[in-house]
């Protein structure tokens, strides 16, 4: 995917990308789709990456899964969790705190979807 976005740009250097990719592509710190990306010299830092956590969500489809997080889940859950006062929460990672430059590497925002079904 990476290889495949790479060329279509250097096909026209005139354009602004948004991106949506499954939470295995997005992660920066693994080997993946936005993290190649991101080692680009031409996108280097540029892309940003918010991952979406999923506390206590059930669907009928598919089981909810956050095993990309298995590394960090124990962190989100002490660090995070006790913040969230709704069904969504935004967390900005570009703060200086303790939390936020352990957990960047991952991306630069936070999703915590709760209780969805």
């Amino acid at each position: 995917m990476a290889a495949n976005f790479l060329e279509i740009d250097n096909k026209d250097d005139d354009k602004i990308y948004y991106g949506q990719l499954g939470m295995a592509h997005m992660i920066l710190n693994y080997k993946n789709t936005a993290s190649y990306i991101n080692a680009n010299s031409k996108f280097k830092n540029k892309v940003c990456v918010i991952n979406t956590y999923c506390y206590n969500c059930t669907t009928p489809e598919e089981q909810v899964s956050n095993w990309q997080f298995h590394k960090i889940e124990k962190g989100i859950l002490k660090y995070f969790l006790p913040y969230c006062n709704s069904d969504f929460t935004l967390f900005d990672l570009s703060e200086k705190s303790e939390a936020a430059n352990k957990y960047r590497s991952f991306g630069q925002f936070l999703i915590i979807a709760k209780n969805q079904n």
